[in-house]
């Protein structure tokens, strides 16, 4: 159930009423438009979700029941947390949210990169990446609530990785939730480790989706020096480091493992989990 609040929640089409297994979607405003609208948006979630059949790591909830009359549609809930901070209320902790290991996300952006790909080898854009339609789960699964924006286009790559387009929103939120410096006390996309920051700023120099998580892919294994293909570790390793072997991702993760617990004891942090103690205490009331 909701951790806050069991009201519905009203997004630019539909209203959503959380159930414990399930969300029952009916339209905003129920007007031809916006029943129009609904209907394509069901319609999308379908395709998203046979087109990503097996995908590992990615998770695209089953319409469950359908109400034509009254425009009515129940499909399974997504589990894990939101990657939006600004619903937080309805949607898990953000503490939770951020002790996710940071391993786990590293699958869940090479997961999200896959889906697109899928997307884009049947010559559609997902188009519009939204924060608040992603949910991660402990383990790195994600669950994509909204493909409503897909739309057919002759270069579907060039169209997803357009920064305008919301994939670098995505790809960074599933590291500091969409939290700003206010909140983390700490510049958000430190949080990112470089090598992922390092491809989401050169997606424009990557061929596909699938290319991009093949990327990330080997910096992971060690098997790429991204300095081969994109501006990255400008500064020569510490000699140290040469030693020791260390590779570029256990660099770059050990940073923003450093970068984070700095930004869980920093004031701005502590104060938000007070303000959030605060704010629960008083929905028990």
């Amino acid at each position: 159930m909701d951790e806050f609040s069991t009201e519905p929640i009203s997004g630019d089409t539909a209203r959503v009423k959380l159930l414990e297994d399930v969300a029952i979607l009916t339209p905003k405003v129920d007007v031809p438009v916006q029943r129009a609208r609904l209907q394509n948006n069901i319609k999308q979630l379908k395709l998203l979700r046979e087109l990503t059949s097996g995908l590992p790591g990615l998770k695209v909830p089953k319409v469950l029941e359908e109400d034509p009359r009254r425009c009515a549609y129940k499909i399974e809930r997504a589990l894990g947390l939101n990657l939006s901070e600004h619903i937080a209320d309805r949607q898990g902790d953000i503490r939770a949210f951020l002790a996710i290991p940071l391993e786990s996300k590293i699958d869940s952006v090479i997961a999200y990169l896959r889906m697109v790909g899928r997307v884009n080898a049947v010559g559609l854009s997902f188009n519009d990446h939204k924060v608040d339609s992603v949910f991660i789960e402990p383990s790195g699964d994600l669950t994509v609530v909204d493909a409503g924006g897909m739309v057919k286009t002759d270069n579907p790559w060039s169209l997803d990785s357009s920064k305008k387009n919301g994939l670098y929103e995505i790809v960074a939120a599933l590291f500091n939730r969409s939290a700003g410096e206010s909140i983390l006390g700490v510049e958000p996309f430190t949080l990112i480790p470089a090598g992922v920051e390092c491809v989401l700023n050169n997606l424009n120099f990557t061929n596909s989706a699938d290319d991009a998580a093949e990327v990330i892919t080997s910096w992971r294994d060690g098997t790429l020096d991204l300095s081969t293909r994109f501006p990255y570790n400008m500064i020569p390793s510490l000699k140290a480091e040469k030693e020791l072997k260390i590779t570029d991702y256990q660099r770059d993760m050990d940073d923003a493992r450093r970068n984070l617990q700095g930004a869980l004891r920093g004031d701005r942090m502590q104060n938000y989990f007070q303000y959030l103690d605060r704010r629960r205490q008083s929905f028990v009331k």
